[in-house]
């Protein structure tokens, strides 16, 4: 067994590019002050980036080892957020779910859809 230490202290640099997302969001009808309002009640989201990029800069203790890592993780980047997507596609599902409810909380049904 081969083994290396390993040193988390140093910066780190991830970008994903050209990222399609899609949410999907469902809501809920509530009524506040006599007016009708919308609500999300449970959110989905699902990310495609085109391509990503690693970059580790003190990783290891060694910088043509670290520039190697950061390499072979770009090189399997792909295969690498399918294993990360449920946990940054739950936090930022909460997120644009919380930024939508502020927005939905003060605006009235009837005034975002016409005829409602």
């Amino acid at each position: 067994m081969f083994l290396l230490p390993v040193d988390a202290s140093g910066l780190a640099d991830v970008k994903a590019y050209n990222v399609l997302y899609t949410l999907i969001f469902k809501f809920e009808e509530y009524t506040k002050n006599g007016a009708r309002y919308l609500k999300v009640v449970s959110s989905k989201i699902t990310m495609e980036p085109e391509s990503m990029t690693f970059y580790f800069e003190n990783l290891f203790e060694d910088k043509e080892l670290n520039d190697a890592y950061s390499r072979a993780l770009t090189k399997k980047s792909k295969e690498i957020f399918i294993m990360l997507q449920y946990a940054y596609g739950d936090s930022y599902a909460r997120a644009y779910s919380d930024i939508f409810n502020n927005l939905l909380s003060k605006v009235p049904l009837t005034e975002l859809f016409e005829g409602v």
